[in-house]
């Protein structure tokens, strides 16, 4: 319509919860009294309590989508945007070695030596244990360097324990900052935080045989943006996940808000009378 003719567009108050900074919270459904936001309330909690000084934590936003994410081409963008506004909680989720060399991420630059990379949507791994980010990293005495252009706090690594599991080490300008015994007597997600506040590069060495998910880079505060692009993935590859493990990833990861971008690979499904 002629903006003329256009209605005037009146965003019921909300107290705080009507606008976080340079996010408006827009009532996609229902009355002022009783809006439906399709789960954007708890991210705005999240960042009411971040501003207040109370999450503890940095804000989370964990983005998942194919390569037109993968690149981090436009989840930089936003990741710039929001750090700010709501200050430098640092990379985030980084995968120790990426799916697919199309992967990258804009705040970290990576390279490793001995591992194989599984993914959901490249090669598949029999256990369908892939992490939050859809994603592992097996190896059998491998190294993997992390330089970090901009700086974090501590970083928590993601790993699998399993019977006859190997030690990974993190070291950092010659120092050990973490070692973690990865054996256990069934598989099961591993969790281990070091600090590496000052560290510009992160190196990682495995002995014996180790699976590992990635690493969360993050600050004590701020928000960061996790990349869980995957070059070639579509609606379908999520269902490469063994449900239960992937529910648990996720409940870790604990991310305040989910972002979920596909479509350009699911047009391979069309045939030639499909619209």
């Amino acid at each position: 319509d002629p903006p003329e003719e256009r209605p005037a567009t009146v965003i019921p108050d909300r107290g705080d919860r009507q606008r976080a900074g340079a996010l408006e919270d827009v009532c996609l459904d229902g009355t002022p009294a009783a809006c439906k936001r399709w789960g954007m309330d708890g991210f705005y909690r999240s960042v009411s309590d971040s501003k207040k000084g109370k999450l503890g934590r940095a804000i989370r936003l964990s983005w998942y989508g194919d390569s037109v994410i993968a690149t981090d081409a436009i989840p930089s963008r936003l990741r710039g945007k929001l750090q700010s506004t709501y200050g430098d909680g640092g990379p985030g989720f980084v995968y120790l070695v990426a799916p697919h060399k199309f992967c990258h991420h804009e705040q970290v630059e990576r390279t490793q030596s001995g591992w194989t990379p599984y993914g959901i949507s490249t090669t598949a791994v029999s256990d369908k244990m892939y992490g939050a980010g859809g994603s592992t990293a097996e190896s059998y005495g491998g190294t993997a360097k992390l330089s970090l252009k901009t700086g974090a706090a501590n970083a928590e690594l993601y790993y699998l324990t399993q019977p006859k599991g190997g030690t990974l080490t993190i070291n950092s300008g010659g120092s050990e900052l973490l070692k973690v015994e990865t054996a256990g007597e069934a598989k099961a997600a591993g969790y281990a935080t070091a600090k590496v506040a000052g560290a510009k590069k992160l190196e990682f060495e495995a002995k014996g045989k180790v699976r590992t998910f990635g690493v969360a880079l993050e600050n004590p505060a701020g928000i960061v943006v996790d990349n869980f692009g995957i070059v070639s993935v579509n609606v379908k590859s999520f269902g490469n996940h063994d449900p239960a493990f992937f529910t648990g990833e996720l409940a870790h990861r604990k991310a305040d808000l989910l972002m979920i971008m596909n479509g350009a690979n699911e047009a391979a499904w069309l045939g030639p009378g499909d619209r």
